[in-house]
């Protein structure tokens, strides 16, 4: 594999950490004579306690209010805009459309805290984008204002305004960390999207297709049963963008899915190799793990299997741990490289409990026949 450039910190990381430390600021000044003037008013011990823990609650409970009303505003900007429901999440709790029905599964995805992804409108070459990505840091910062609006127009009732004040400041750094362009370690903020998707018909029509393939996984569609069109392989020079590099990642997983192993190999292996080629972090271990499955099935250079059980890999694979094809992955390995049986029958299990609340159907089929490929490879090979 090739050498990649180090990624240099972009501005919006300094501006970000700026921010924070000056909302850390403001935050311990504004909340101090709040904090005295509840914890002063415990007559013991034991109401002290109890109401640090009042105080702990109020403050998960504006973190997890802001994450909601963050996806809303993706939902009801999008809505507005003419997108279609498809999916809303917040932390593990999915709402899924499939068919006439919503339906209600639980399934994460490591680095983000909540998506909300719609059924984008027919015309891709002219749907709105702006209103949609940024819909949450708008609706954050509206809810922060009247929040912080509250905490200084009230007076008394500590705990109440300690809320809104948790309320407010929690909906300003959301928004920033949303909002302010940013790469994470595993995917891309909404404000670095929105900064791809300035003035770049590429990376407009990239995430199209993702809005309308994903709306097609909720239905029960699998990749093998979508417009090959929207696999074609997009061009090198335009893979600066991770929203158009995301399109060469499609299509190796149209690849795999149709069980062209040493295609969709050499295309891993160019993406992973490429130093101009932009992608998060959780697009590199799943490709890294999809190389690995290739090579166990006899299709890519055993020396991948290295890389693949390295402790950076090893590591990301705890936080995609639902994921089912880092599963099918391990069971792979565990029958092929490794023959251990009981490994084998840990990953299956796990497989099989993801896939009871995985939230594509299609999903579900195409990798359980990449399961049975790889047990029917370890039985010819006893």
């Amino acid at each position: 594999m090739g050498n990649r450039v180090k990624a240099k910190k972009k501005p919006g990381y300094y501006l970000s950490i700026l921010l924070f430390m000056a909302l850390g600021g403001l935050a311990g000044m504004l909340a101090a004579p709040l904090l005295r003037e509840v914890l002063t008013q415990a007559g013991n011990p034991g109401q002290t306690m109890l109401r640090i823990a009042c105080l702990l609650l109020l403050l998960a409970l504006a973190v997890w209010l802001q994450i909601v009303i963050h996806e809303a505003g993706h939902l009801v900007f999008g809505i507005m805009t003419g997108y279609r429901f498809s999916s809303f999440r917040v932390g593990s709790l999915n709402f899924i459309k499939t068919g006439e029905h919503i339906q209600l599964k639980r399934m994460s995805l490591a680095g983000t805290a909540g998506q909300c992804l719609l059924a984008p409108p027919e015309d891709r070459e002219n749907f709105p984008v702006m209103p949609y990505l940024l819909g949450g840091v708008i609706l954050n910062l509206l809810v922060s204002l009247l929040c912080l609006g509250g905490y200084f127009l009230l007076s008394g009732v500590a705990l109440l305004r300690f809320f809104l004040l948790c309320m407010g400041l929690v909906g300003i750094l959301y928004a920033v960390l949303n909002g302010v362009p940013s790469r994470m370690n595993m995917v891309d903020n909404d404000g670095y999207n929105a900064l791809l998707l300035r003035k770049n018909p590429q990376a407009k029509r990239a995430l199209w297709i993702a809005l309308q393939m994903n709306a097609r996984l909720s239905q029960g569609e699998s990749l093998a049963d979508m417009p090959e069109e929207w696999f074609d392989l997009p061009d090198e020079a335009q893979m600066g963008s991770s929203l158009v590099a995301s399109l060469a990642v499609f299509r190796a997983n149209w690849l795999m899915d149709r069980m062209a192993f040493e295609e969709a190999d050499r295309l891993m292996a160019c993406l992973l190799s490429r130093s101009g080629v932009s992608l998060p972090g959780i697009y590199r271990h799943v490709l890294l793990s999809d190389r690995a499955y290739c090579a166990l099935m006899g299709a890519g250079s055993s020396q991948v299997l290295d890389t693949y059980r390295g402790q950076a890999h090893q590591k990301a694979i705890k936080l995609l741990w639902s994921q089912l094809g880092i599963l099918r992955t391990e069971y792979a390995y565990a029958l092929l490289a490794s023959r251990d049986p009981q490994a084998a029958n840990a990953a299956l299990e796990e497989f099989d409990k993801q896939a009871a609340q995985h939230l594509y159907a299609g999903d579900v089929r195409s990798e359980r026949k990449l399961l049975q490929l790889a047990a029917e490879r370890a039985a010819a090979q006893a």
